[in-house]
């Protein structure tokens, strides 16, 4: 079991003294406790983490508003996104989920032009339909294991 560790000191600096780091972007590390692991002591055992292995209860929206160019799904910065298309996209993808690690994303979209998903995204159930909102729903299980379901 792994937990963040919020304390005041850590390896004898003050962590209100440190520089704020304003936003992650995936290649960071974060401090953590492995509770499971006494090697260290009775209280756990210090570990480093990459932030983008870190899943917080919360999920991180990208509101791209109007779009008419190809659009990156950054995997590893968003949980959702929501486009208004107003010309043709297509979309490719980056930063996708190490070995091991899997996630699932809501694209919301809409506007009456081509759509274009990656190709290692396997349509599962539904078709894109620009007359109305769509929901797209893709879960990263493993490399060449990739599901996307269209409501709309």
């Amino acid at each position: 079991m792994l937990t963040i560790l919020f304390i005041i000191k850590m390896a004898n600096q003050e962590l209100t003294k440190r520089v704020e780091l304003a936003e992650a972007i995936g290649n960071e590390w974060i401090h953590v406790v492995d509770r499971a692991d006494l090697t260290d002591g009775p209280e756990g055992t210090s570990k480093k983490m990459e932030i983008e292995n870190y899943r917080g209860s919360t999920g991180v929206l990208l509101d791209a508003g109007n779009v008419n160019t190809n659009q990156v799904i950054a995997w590893n910065l968003y949980d959702t996104w929501d486009y208004v298309l107003t010309g043709n996209v297509v979309f490719t993808e980056i930063n996708t989920p190490t070995t091991g690690f899997t996630k699932t994303i809501s694209i919301y979209i809409t506007g009456n032009f081509t759509v274009t998903f990656p190709t290692s995204w396997e349509i599962k159930t539904g078709f894109y339909n620009g007359l109305t909102d769509n929901q797209i729903v893709v879960e990263w299980i493993k490399p060449g294991k990739v599901w996307a379901n269209i409501n709309n």
